[in-house]
């Protein structure tokens, strides 16, 4: 759990949000979770539930708008369902290991701004983009939605950078 925790707050940061801090538990939190946190500046909250699989009731229980739940083993199948309803997050032990965009051989990612996407829309038009899955591990880590369009920024071997774009799907 510790280890998940170090790369969660890696991740919050890369987000963009504060520091996490442990929520004061409440008889009910106690009930369905080891742990919980919550972000200073916007507000997320992280959950370790109890179950080695986040399961549906948990999910109803907890999961409000921008929650991040770190179970075992993943998430059962209604709670899948549920969670297309939600804007929360599922993160497994196993995804938080290592912080996958501090990894060398990833290179550095954005989502565009509102004005810089109208910008690059008049050069190509989003429907002429790359895609990139909201499954990626990439898109999970930054929380990057259907419709965002992301800009990656490669280095060449000769040390110069080039931007790409990606439109990101379902």
């Amino acid at each position: 759990m510790e280890r998940a925790l170090s790369t969660l707050r890696i991740m919050l940061t890369d987000r963009g949000d504060s520091e996490l801090v442990e929520s004061p538990p409440t008889k009910l939190m106690s009930k369905l979770c080891h742990a919980a946190y919550e972000s200073k500046s916007n507000g997320t909250r992280v959950f370790f539930p109890k179950n080695k699989k986040l399961k549906v009731g948990t999910l109803r229980t907890l999961g409000q708008a921008d929650a991040i739940f770190v179970s075992e083993l993943g998430i059962t199948p209604f709670a899948k369902k549920e969670l297309k309803k939600k804007s929360c997050q599922i993160f497994s032990y196993d995804e938080l290991i290592v912080p996958v965009a501090r990894h060398v051989d990833v290179p550095p990612h954005r989502r565009l701004t509102k004005e810089e996407r109208d910008r690059l829309e008049k050069k190509y038009p989003a429907k002429l983009l790359p895609l990139l899955p909201e499954s990626d591990p990439i898109c999970k880590y930054y929380n990057f939605r259907p419709g965002d369009v992301v800009e990656i920024t490669r280095t060449s071997t000769e040390g110069h950078s080039y931007l790409y774009w990606r439109l990101v799907v379902q």
